[in-house]
């Protein structure tokens, strides 16, 4: 049983790390665009400050909207 528990959990966190790398990377990208674009280390620092406070904002708004509906229809979805 506490091999199936220790199993679960390192699952769990490769996921969870590969999710949070991906994001990084994501965001990086995305504000390295705006500097290229624009020239400006200003647009630079500001992408990194926004990417991931809009991804807390769109997070919020997720968890509200999955909660409200039953979880067998997510499941149907997904």
């Amino acid at each position: 049983m506490k091999n199936i528990i220790t199993l679960q959990l390192l699952k769990t966190g490769i996921t969870l790390f590969c999710l949070l790398l991906a994001n990084g990377l994501t965001n990086f990208a995305i504000s390295l665009e705006f500097l290229k674009r624009t020239g400006s280390s200003i647009s630079f620092g500001l992408g990194l400050v926004i990417g991931p406070l809009t991804g807390l904002l769109v997070a919020s708004v997720l968890l509200k909207v999955i909660d409200h509906y039953p979880k067998k229809n997510w499941l149907y979805l997904g």
